[in-house]
């Protein structure tokens, strides 16, 4: 049994809408640095949120280009390093405060 699939459409609820897009943006950012990693190559993503907030990506193409080759360790990775835990941070106190919700019924 398979995911299910959803309708690629605007979602007209502001919550619903909000989630969805934290959600897609951890996996596309995810999926930029597996492939950055995997494959060896330069990745940069820029993504301009519903509210105008810059989320940013680069697996180090400057840094490649000016001869100073980091590889692909957690210090070279900056910013996505700090998104991602942020994401997983904001995504547990969700679990936490559901489970509080769900108990006080």
């Amino acid at each position: 049994m398979g995911r299910e699939r959803i309708e690629i459409a605007y979602i007209k609820d502001s919550r619903v809408r909000a989630e969805r897009y934290k959600k897609r943006k951890f996996g596309l950012v995810k999926k930029a640095v597996e492939l950055s990693i995997l494959t060896g190559c330069e990745v940069a993503l820029v993504i301009f949120g519903p509210d105008g907030k810059l989320t940013q990506y680069s697996s180090g193409v400057g840094e490649r280009a000016a001869g100073q080759d980091k590889s692909h360790s957690p210090e070279f990775k900056g910013d996505i390093h700090e998104l991602l835990n942020k994401f997983v941070d904001a995504r547990e106190a969700d679990e936490e405060y559901n489970n509080e919700s769900v108990s006080l019924r």
